[in-house]
């Protein structure tokens, strides 16, 4: 909950600009996360407000994280900015002591495109530039700044849709609710950012997935591949 101060800053940060976010929480499983994004997307809509800012319960953002993703977001050429997120992936497990190993990525993804032009999967940018606004294809859901014309677009196309999950043809199962998200976002030609130097902390029970960590993960990986065989 920790994290949840964070959020709460940032949006009395925006006070001293005159601009005062409204705040719609909703709490789910994993399961409904989809329903519980798709119901917040409705109140906004309701609003008279110009931007929808996602934000994640364990994710922890810079106190001017507002200011700074509204300075580059733009109604037609930036309707979509995210701040720089990091996700957690199983890498293995342990059956002498059921323990689970894992590394983190940066939630930077392009789409794997096939010759029909359907997207089964995406691939993770692990050499994202630093610093910047950069246009990418997709990203999570936990920080991003959505202006109203991009929801009311795919209201228009799919109903109140916004974040159920589409089925992936390939596995059979549903792709996540934020990739869907981003995949109704391709089909509707609407481009999407990240700004990389609105940097956040994502909170894994006690470890907290950030750019440091992920800097000292990719730099140990380069030194275990430059040592010599034992």
């Amino acid at each position: 909950m920790a994290h949840m101060a964070s959020i709460m800053r940032a949006k009395e940060h925006m006070l001293q600009f005159g601009v005062l976010p409204g705040f719609i929480e909703r709490r789910a499983r994993s399961q409904h996360v989809h329903r519980a994004r798709n119901e917040i997307v409705q109140g906004f809509l309701d609003s008279g407000c110009d931007y929808l800012f996602f934000v994640d319960a364990d994710m922890g953002i810079p106190k001017n994280a507002i200011e700074r993703l509204m300075s580059v977001a733009h109604a037609d050429e930036r309707p979509i900015v995210a701040g720089l997120c990091f996700a957690q992936r199983d890498t293995g497990f342990s059956e002498d002591d059921y323990s689970t190993t894992f590394d983190i990525i940066p939630t930077v993804q392009v789409w794997n495109v096939e010759d029909d032009d359907e997207v089964l999967s995406f691939s993770i940018v692990t050499d994202y530039p630093r610093d910047t606004v950069c246009e990418i294809d997709a990203t999570g859901g936990a920080c991003v700044l959505i202006h109203r014309g991009v929801l009311e677009k795919m209201r228009s196309e799919f109903g109140d849709h916004w974040f159920t999950p589409i089925t992936n043809r390939l596995t059979g199962g549903p792709f996540g609710e934020d990739t869907s998200f981003f995949l109704r976002c391709r089909q509707l030609a609407i481009p999407v950012h990240m700004d990389t130097s609105v940097k956040t902390s994502h909170d894994k029970g006690g470890v907290f997935l950030t750019e440091e960590m992920w800097d000292r993960q990719q730099s140990q990986a380069n030194a275990n591949q430059g040592a010599p065989a034992q």
